[in-house]
Order: C-alpha cells, then structure tokens, then sequence
C-alpha cells in the first residue's frame, strides 16, 4: 500500500463514511499523510495527540485531534489493511483462473468430447484401414510457425520422424503447394534429401481449409504395394473432411482463449469495483461457473485453527478442533443441491489435508479415488470429477477453488 493509495483508495471509495464518522466523533479532527500533506480538515494549532495510521510496519498517515482520534485513525488503518487484503486476494483467483484453464482437462465430459489430437488419431486410424498402409503421420502446421510437427503417428517406418519446415525436403514441398501426390520412387525424386534409401512409397495429402494448409496426412507402404490414383482421390475426400473438423476445433480452441481473457479483464474490474470478499467470491465463482460450463463451481476455507475457533464460538456442536472444511460460495446447476455449509475432517477424508498443503486436486473419476473416506463424500455429492485449486490469503487463510461436473441422466 502506497501512500498515493491511501489517499486515492481509502478515501474515494470511503469519503462519505469518513465525513459522517468524523463529523459525529470531532469536526475538528484532521487527517494528512506521513509526507504531512492533509486530506482532510483546516490544519489548526490546538491538537493535542496525533495517532498513527500504520500498515504491515509502513507510516501511511496521522489523524490529529483529541483521543477520539483514536477511532478514526483505527478505522482507516482497517480500512487500509482490508484494502490490501482483497487486492491481493483478487489477484490469487485471477492467478488461478489460469491455472484452471490450463489444468481443466479433468474428462471428455468438462469441455469437449473431441480434441484436435482425438481428431487425428481417428483419421489416421480411417486411413490405415481405408489405403492397407503399414505407417503414417498427420502433421500440423504451428500456431505461427512454419514448422510441421508430428501430433498423431501409427507405425515403425515413419518417413517423417521430426519436425520439418514447409517448403523444405520432399514432404516440405508436397505440403506447401497444396496439392496431394503419390511418390512411388522416392530415391529418384530431386526434392529427397538424400540419407538412407527409403524401402517404401508413400502418399501425401495437404489438410486444407479455405485455401489455408493446415497441415497434411502421410502414409507409406513397401515398394511392391505402390500407391495409386483411387487410393490418392480416398486419402483427399477424407483429408477435406479432417481439415474442416481441425480447423473447427483450433478456431473453437482460440475463441476460448479469447473469452478467457475477456473473463480475466472483466473479472479485474468487477473486483476492483468491490469493496466486500463475499462479492468477490461470489464473481470468481459465477464468471468460472459460465466459462468452463461447469456443474459445480464453489468456494471454500480449510479451516485452520484461528479460524475454527471463531467458528466454534457460534455453532459450539463442533468438537474437531482443525481441519475442517466450509463451503461459503457455490453456483451449480439448478437441479443440484446445495453443499454450502461446515465439513469435518473425518467426512472429507485426505481432501482437507492436501488443501491444508496447499495441493491442486485434480481426479478424473471420482468412483475411482483410493482414498475411500473421500471417494464416499464426493459421490454423495453427485460428483463424477473434481479440479480444486487453493488459494492462501495475505493472512494466512486457506481458500479452494472447487469445479466439478456430475454424472449426466440418461
């Protein structure tokens, strides 16, 4: 906290209550910061005390005035400290949010039931059965690159091993005109790069999108089985086919991303807006909830033992004395039941110690956790898998991250 943020912070978003609390307590109380500049109040010669306002060892101000001060300089470095308390708190779930969207690949279920990598083995797979081939490869250009790498392969005799450019060597060149071709003597074409004499004939296919190549699929057989005019107007039909499907999903791929971003950007500027954790919470968990499509997303505390101290003062039932878990935020969806409330320990099994280690918990399938006590309190939860990122605030409280989804009805 800077001095220019108390003054800007503290005092734009509080001025109404500072102005009503000082008017009650003294009008003539005056307020300036440690550079001794006043932000509030006529300087006057008759103050007897002048109370500090402090912050994590930092000298942000005084208030002047007799020991009513006292209160108004307490109030503002409360106000201070909660200021850097949901700053910082704010920047761990946006922090985090990126972590969950670069972890959230929980099951097929959460996001997609198909990836570009799902799309390119099962192409291959067509391939090999449609054209008898004995190995091949489906390449994609980079995001940016020039470079095509290798995502999806079948078989030990692969023509193409590493990554290569367009334009350059025999596939380089097949690749970037366009246009698929059977090469049935690779030794004698001039585009061959030399090395070990290739034993096969291979076919190669450009994957093309609106004139844009986006790669290519290349398959290769034994010599005494060339490749021929059906087998090159098969392998084209279903590059088409590939093409359109992968071009789908990398534009899918990079509207999420987009969207991602937009969350962040308007994630920052709601919390900004906020002065109360709750609404804070509330936002991260509604924004993650809309953007992954999610069943559950929800918001908890480990309870340590500070905390569970101050919850036991008003529910004194609880006898576990740390470790629990508190649901305080949670959006699902509307045929679900609410989980909010206080879990003990022995109810959430492991759960609560890896959150106490501050562990991400990623499970992938629920029904298939080895730790028993925890497998039994999720499934009676409806959930069929589980990604939960803690949070550990400026004071020391442990906060979770929960996303879910549930068994779907048939």
């Amino acid at each position: 906290m800077t001095l220019a943020s108390l003054k800007k912070l503290v005092f734009k978003k509080e001025l109404s209550l500072i102005k009503e609390i000082v008017n009650a307590v003294d009008s003539q109380i005056t307020i300036q910061s440690s550079d001794g500049q006043f932000l509030w109040g006529t300087p006057i010669a008759s103050h007897s005390h002048q109370f500090p306002i402090q912050l994590e060892g930092e000298l942000l101000g005084w208030v002047n005035g007799d020991e009513r001060a006292a209160a108004i300089a307490s109030l503002l470095q409360n106000l201070a400290h909660r200021e850097v308390e949901k700053r910082t708190l704010a920047q761990e779930l946006l922090s985090k949010y990126k972590e969950i969207s670069l972890l959230f690949n929980i099951s097929e279920k959460i996001i997609d039931s198909l990836d570009v990598q799902e799309i390119a083995s099962l192409v291959l797979d067509e391939a090999k059965g449609l054209l008898n081939s004995a190995s091949g490869v489906l390449l994609l250009v980079g995001d940016g690159t020039c470079l095509l790498s290798n995502i999806a392969s079948f078989g030990e005799d692969l023509y193409c091993k590493e990554n290569i450019a367009l334009g350059e060597g025999l596939l380089g060149h097949i690749i970037q005109t366009g246009r698929g071709e059977i090469i049935n003597d690779i030794s004698s074409d001039p585009r061959h790069l030399g090395g070990q004499e290739p034993m096969t004939t291979l076919i190669c296919v450009p994957l093309k999108s609106k004139e844009k190549v986006l790669g290519a699929i290349v398959l290769s057989r034994p010599k005494t089985l060339p490749y021929n005019a059906e087998d090159l107007k098969l392998l084209t039909t279903l590059a088409c086919q590939a093409a359109g499907v992968i071009s789908a999903l990398l534009h899918e791929r990079k509207l999420k991303e987009s969207r991602q971003n937009d969350l962040i950007f308007r994630l920052s500027g709601q919390i900004r807006d906020s002065l109360e954790l709750g609404i804070i919470l509330e936002t991260a968990v509604s924004e993650i909830y809309a953007v992954l499509h999610l069943d559950r997303c929800l918001f908890l505390w480990y309870q340590t033992e500070s905390r569970y101290q101050k919850l036991a003062c008003s529910q004194p039932h609880l006898v576990q004395p740390v470790g629990g878990l508190e649901i305080v935020t949670e959006i699902n969806n509307p045929s679900l039941s609410l989980l909010k409330g206080y879990y003990l320990p022995e109810i959430v099994g492991n759960l609560a110690c890896q959150f106490q280690r501050h562990e991400t918990v990623q499970i992938n399938q629920v029904n298939a956790l080895e730790d028993a006590v925890a497998r039994e309190f999720l499934l009676s939860k409806d959930f069929l898998s589980l990604l939960a990122i803690p949070i550990q605030t400026l004071s020391g409280q442990v906060g979770v991250i929960c996303c879910g989804t549930t068994p779907k009805s048939p």
